[in-house]
C-alpha cells in the first residue's frame, strides 16, 4: 500500500495510471483530492511506473515492489 500526495492540485480529478514493467495498464483512476491510496498487495514483486497527468504537466514515477 502507498499513498500519492500532490502539493497542490491544479485540476480536479487528475488521471493517475499504474503500469507494470512491459507498459501494461493495471490500473487507472482520478485523483479527486491531493492524497490517493493505492494497494498494490496483490501485484507481483517487480517494477512499476505510476503516471499522472494534471491537464498541463505528466509526472512520472518508478515504484519496486519487493
Amino acid at each position: 500500500v502507498f499513498t500519492i500526495e500532490v502539493q497542490s492540485l491544479n485540476q480536479p480529478n487528475m488521471e493517475v495510471e499504474l503500469f507494470n514493467a512491459l507498459g501494461q495498464v493495471i490500473d487507472t483512476f482520478k485523483m479527486a483530492t491531493s492524497k490517493h491510496t493505492i494497494d498494490i498487495r496483490n501485484l507481483e514483486g517487480g517494477m512499476y511506473w505510476i503516471r499522472i497527468n494534471d491537464g498541463s504537466a505528466v509526472f512520472a514515477k518508478k515504484i519496486i515492489k519487493q
